[in-house]
């Protein structure tokens, strides 16, 4: 009898589910990083979400800290956008170029990404994880 465990598959079904996904997703990645524009795209990404993430910024030579809140005012400028019909300001629009507001980041963290991020070739870097303390990732083109 197979062991089952949300009582209809299998636990090798599962387990073939899985390997399934994590090999398209490996392949995804390998794409990614063979091709420049995917990559370029990977990397705006990367600052994107650091972005929502940040504590502090540079601004003139000084470290500043970041207000990540979503007033009303730019709520109302991003519905403006979509509604506009212009590609450019649409696709500014879009969610996946929102950061969000998560304020997760430390000065130090936001310090490193500043300064991969001026660093040539470096298409982007910020913190990634999921709750369990996080890392600093930097991308740059081979």
């Amino acid at each position: 009898m197979a062991v089952e465990i949300d009582g209809q598959r299998p636990v090798s079904s599962w387990i073939e589910l899985i390997k399934d996904t994590s090999s398209a997703f490996h392949n995804g990645l390998n794409q990614i990083y063979s091709n420049n524009d995917d990559m370029k795209t990977f990397g705006e990404l990367m600052s994107i979400s650091h972005d929502g993430d940040r504590v502090t910024k540079l601004v003139d030579g000084k470290r500043v800290s970041t207000d990540n809140s979503c007033p009303a005012a730019r709520l109302d400028a991003l519905i403006s956008d979509l509604e506009s019909g212009v590609p450019q300001r649409v696709s500014r629009a879009s969610l996946w170029c929102q950061s969000g507001g998560y304020n997760v980041s430390l000065p130090e963290i936001d310090m490193l990404v500043d300064i991969a991020m001026a660093t040539p070739g470096v298409v982007g870097a910020g913190l990634v994880g999921a709750g369990m303390g996080g890392l600093y990732r930097g991308r740059r083109r081979r």
